[in-house]
């Protein structure tokens, strides 16, 4: 009795296994819109995952370009007088490129707590002296009355990339692009066909010739200086002899809408001798 009552068991299970449907076999390839449907979820899926680490990965990005520029590490610093500010970064003057042609490297001054402007041969005095100085390197921005004035780069003291200036409602009143010291459309010619001694640089402005000229001698000492506006020559020039001695000191109107005749102020000879001064009456003897 006890055999027979399992043997029952298990032919009654068989049976009603077999009486059953057979089930569908499942399709395991994916259609082409449930694919896409799937690929557009893990990418919103992607999407969310970035957006929530990219905040913290940007805030460390953007603090690190801030403290980097063009490959150097540079360090902020600012300055105060009165209503305005000034917003720099900095290098250690061992960056300091033997510059030739440019006549202002912009650097600041730690004693007077100033930004200044000379060339090579004059930081290099100071630097001689022990004097405690650092090249402008990196972004720069000047406020006045609680308002952005003028915004820009340098590049180892020299004026960089874009630079704005607005108004004291923040209207944009001009937008440059430098290179290296000096207008972007300035015409550069040269003597050399290597391109290693300037003649004369003509600083172009929006197609103008405006800013700081200056004319060379093939030994490198500079012939001529001044200042252009709108394609004429204002306020005071200077002209040199090949030994650096000053030739002539002209006065030109200050600005270039005005119909003032140039002024002849001073004439050396190419010893130092003075030929003419306005102040003096005229013609020396």
């Amino acid at each position: 009795m006890k055999i027979i009552f399992p043997f029952i068991f298990f032919i009654f299970f068989i049976n009603n296994l077999l009486a059953q449907p057979p089930k569908e076999e499942k399709n395991l390839t994916l259609e082409s819109d449930t694919l896409g449907k799937i690929e557009e979820k893990l990418e919103a899926e992607d999407l969310v995952l970035n957006q929530e680490l990219t905040p913290k990965k940007r805030k460390k990005k953007e603090k690190k370009r801030r403290r980097e520029y063009l490959g150097l590490k540079t360090s902020f610093t600012s300055t105060q007088d009165e209503d305005k500010y000034e917003l720099f970064r900095v290098v250690n003057m061992e960056h300091l490129p033997k510059y030739k042609h440019h006549k202002e490297i912009h650097y600041f001054d730690l004693e007077n707590q100033k930004i200044k402007a000379e060339d090579y041969s004059a930081l290099s005095k100071k630097l001689k002296k022990g004097r405690k100085i650092y090249l402008l390197h990196g972004n720069y921005q000047l406020i006045r009355d609680g308002e952005l004035r003028a915004e820009g780069f340098y590049n180892k003291g020299l004026k960089h990339d874009e630079w704005f200036e607005y108004d004291k409602k923040g209207v944009l009143l001009e937008r440059l692009k430098y290179h290296e010291g000096f207008p972007k459309e300035s015409n550069i010619t040269y003597f050399d066909d290597a391109q290693n001694k300037v003649k004369e640089i003509i600083p172009m402005v929006h197609g103008r010739k405006q800013g700081k000229y200056y004319r060379y001698f093939e030994n490198g000492a500079i012939a001529e200086e001044g200042v252009l506006e709108n394609n004429h020559k204002i306020r005071i020039w200077n002209e040199y002899f090949p030994n650096k001695q000053r030739q002539r000191q002209t006065e030109y109107p200050t600005h270039w809408y005005e119909e003032t005749k140039p002024k002849l102020l001073m004439e050396w000879d190419e010893k130092g001798k003075t030929l003419f001064d306005v102040n003096r009456g005229g013609k020396q003897n």
